[in-house]
């Protein structure tokens, strides 16, 4: 859907725009999007394009069900869309990783150091009775950097008579790119997600993971934040990437590759253990594993690291994924938490069939044009629940097609939308009344002014249906800073 233009009105007060520490592009809502899990066209997301974005402002998005993907950011309509998206975190504290994760990482070291290492290592330096005794207790952080060479180095562990077998290495560096990132995403590609080579280029690798809208920075204690890759090496082979967006509360990942040479050794495992452990160290509090959707067996597995969390999409508050719940979602009603499960009441029409027949009245209010019946979203077939440990384990690796400019017309429903189809997440018509609309600052024809100033906005229309849509879905935190760009 091409954004709508719109004229400024006389008396704005608008001036040269300055340079917005948040700004986002109108895209809007599209139906019928090829879904990454299912396969069928029935996602159902809002669309923002962001051009430059705060790490506080994407926090509070991630905590409102957002996910970006490069440049694009979307928010899944969690009543209408295929397969249910939960944002889910772990509160890295409180991890504890299951006996496969343990014994995954024990593999994975042990593979590095190697036989030799290792009883050679023991007979120089034997374990005090109190370290045998720490031994009986797993140890993540301990655990997790066992094997790199750093660790080994700083330990005096790295001898010309002792050297482990492999020098692993672990690194962290803001997002670029690089040929060698490169060749190893067009290998993970073409051998994982099966693309062809003609698929593959390096300007869809730079926009998709190393271009990025979040401006970096480091705090006064040293905290980084921003857009970053988490590099594993191997004898000074990159064999897997971590795309990484480190938020103020956050360690959000956003993509995994890794070399099939290494497959064996399940380094998705490995970089999700490692990932709780550099938010525990570096003070971010939770991982972020993207979306836990109960219908795809492939992304069952991050509901493993626990004790985690869900966000509820009616209120955008969490909830423990416990593992009663769990298996409710997974194989009963995977909209369980949208459709009254918890307490929560979903409100709006529940199909898109329904929100045709729902007008906005004024100041965002819903006035029924013809009676709705409520239908439930249907369970999905009920796969088995148990998890396959061998699945590969993967970040959001297949986001959602982005929506272009000259999307036919039957995609892009009009402006509004979400707020007609009672889109879960999002202020509801009685918040919006009391938000000051007005104040949304626009950027247009190289000017910045407030909403309250363009022609129409003051009469039910196009533009006011943006600029409450837009307010709606973002928020009242984000949108009291944010600048829309047409």
């Amino acid at each position: 859907m091409a954004s709508p233009a719109f004229d400024v009105g006389s008396g704005s007060g608008s001036s040269k725009a300055a340079a917005p520490s948040t700004a986002v592009s109108y895209h809007g809502f599209f139906s019928n999007r090829p879904c990454g899990y299912c396969k069928k066209n029935g996602g159902r997301s809002f669309y923002l394009q962001a051009r430059s974005l705060t790490v506080s402002h994407y926090q509070s998005l991630v905590d409102r069900g957002w996910r970006r993907s490069g440049h694009l950011l979307y928010k899944p309509h969690m009543k209408l869309t295929c397969c249910k998206h939960y944002t889910i975190r772990l509160p890295t504290a409180t991890f504890k990783p299951t006996r496969d994760q343990r014994q995954t990482l024990h593999k994975w070291n042990r593979f590095v150091l190697g036989e030799e290492y290792i009883m050679k290592a023991a007979k120089k330096w034997p374990l005090t009775r109190e370290q045998k005794k720490k031994q009986q207790t797993f140890d993540l952080i301990e655990t997790v950097h066992a094997a790199e060479y750093s660790t080994l180095e700083a330990a005096g562990r790295v001898q010309e008579d002792l050297k482990p077998e492999h020098k692993f290495e672990v690194t962290l560096e803001p997002a670029g790119f690089t040929e060698e990132k490169y060749a190893l995403y067009s290998h993970y590609q073409q051998h994982i997600h099966k693309e062809s080579v003609f698929e593959i280029s390096k300007d869809g690798f730079k926009r998709f993971l190393c271009k990025s809208p979040i401006t970096p920075s480091t705090t006064a204690d040293g905290k980084k934040l921003g857009s970053y890759h988490q590099l594993y090496r191997l004898d000074g082979r990159l064999i897997a990437m971590g795309v990484l967006d480190l938020l103020p509360k956050a360690v959000s990942g956003v993509y995994l590759l890794y070399h099939t040479d290494f497959e064996k050794w399940q380094l998705g495992k490995v970089s999700a253990c490692t990932e709780a452990v550099l938010a525990q160290e570096g003070g971010y509090g939770y991982h972020y594993l993207g979306y836990y959707i109960p219908s795809c067996q492939k992304m069952r597995y991050k509901a493993t690291y626990g004790p985690s969390e869900i966000l509820k999409p009616n209120d955008n508050t969490w909830t423990p994924l416990t593992p009663e719940l769990q298996k409710v979602l997974e194989e009963v009603d995977e909209g369980f938490l949208i459709t009254g499960g918890d307490g929560g009441v979903a409100s709006g029409p529940s199909s898109e069939a329904d929100a045709a027949n729902t007008t906005m009245g004024p100041a965002g209010s819903e006035t029924e044009t013809a009676n709705k019946t409520s239908t439930k979203d249907s369970s999905p077939s009920n796969p088995s629940s148990s998890q396959d440990e061998d699945d590969d384990e993967e970040e959001d690796n297949d986001p959602p097609s982005s929506p272009s400019d000259d999307e036919d017309d039957e995609d892009s429903p009009p402006p509004g939308f979400c707020l007609r189809s009672g889109m879960p997440g999002i202020m509801t018509p009685e918040e919006l009344e009391t938000f000051p609309l007005g104040e949304l600052k626009i950027a247009i024809q190289g000017m910045e002014v407030q909403a309250k100033y363009l022609r129409g906005f003051h009469k039910e229309g196009v533009l006011r249906d943006v600029v409450r849509e837009v307010v709606a879905v973002l928020g009242p935190v984000v949108s009291k800073e944010v600048v829309v760009r047409f």
